[in-house]
This record gives structure tokens, sequence and C-alpha cells, in this order.
């Protein structure tokens, strides 16, 4: 399906792109589809979210689907500095621009031992595009 081939490509680009530049820094880097904790989380943590797709450009008759609207929201985490936080977000807003998304940050935010980044990117794409 449309929609598990976008989600598939954009989170192997985000991994394969941020590992490749970022496994100097951060030995430890963890990537992840899944929003259940770990036992022994590993920092950063970067977890990749597909939001509810909105379908665009209906055939006339109704019967297929031409593209789709897509956000992701992408969360980064770190236990030790929240410029760890946003050396890694950096990253990854590099490598969604390259794919065309539009990106949508929010403040940072701290609970009592973790750093967070989220921001959320969006983007039109039609089914004869590749990423």
């Amino acid at each position: 399906m449309f929609i598990d081939y976008v989600e598939d490509k954009v989170f192997s680009k985000i991994k394969t792109t941020a590992t490749e530049s970022l496994v100097s820094r951060f030995p430890d880097i963890f990537f992840t589809t899944s929003s259940s904790t770990q036992a022994n989380p590993k920092f950063p943590n970067v977890y990749v979210q597909a939001l509810q797709g909105r379908e665009r450009a209906k055939t006339l008759d109704g019967k297929s689907l031409n593209g789709g609207l897509f956000t992701f929201q992408i969360e980064v985490s770190d236990n030790k500095s929240k410029q760890n936080t946003r050396v890694v977000m950096e990253e990854i807003v590099e490598i969604m621009v390259s794919m065309g998304f539009e990106v949508n940050g929010f403040p940072m935010q701290q609970d009592t031992d973790v750093y967070r980044r989220v921001a959320r990117f969006q983007r039109l794409i039609g089914t004869a595009e590749t990423l």
C-alpha cells in the first residue's frame, strides 16, 4: 500500500543518512517507529511517527488516488543535554527538507532526566513519486 511505502522510505532514509553522519559523535544513537519504552533505552533516541495521512488528488471517477498529504512527527530525546537533541534534530531537519517536507518545530521539553525536541514535517506526495 502507498502509505506503508512512504512510511518505510522516510524511516529508512532518516536512519541510514543520520546514522552515517552522527554515529561518530553518538555511537549509541537509536532509531525507532515504536512508542513503547525499552527496559534499557539508548540515547539519543529518535522516534519517527507517521501521523494519519489525508487523501489528495482522487481521479474524477473516484476509484483511485493520485497522492496523499503525509505528516511525520519526530521526537529526539537524550539523557545528557539539550545540545545533543539540537544537533540530532538539525540533521533530521536537513534530511526531511531534502525529501521536500516542510518543517514545523515545537518548543523543547524537559522531563525529569530527559531532554526532548519535537518537530512535525508535512508534504504532499504523489503515487508516481520516489523519495
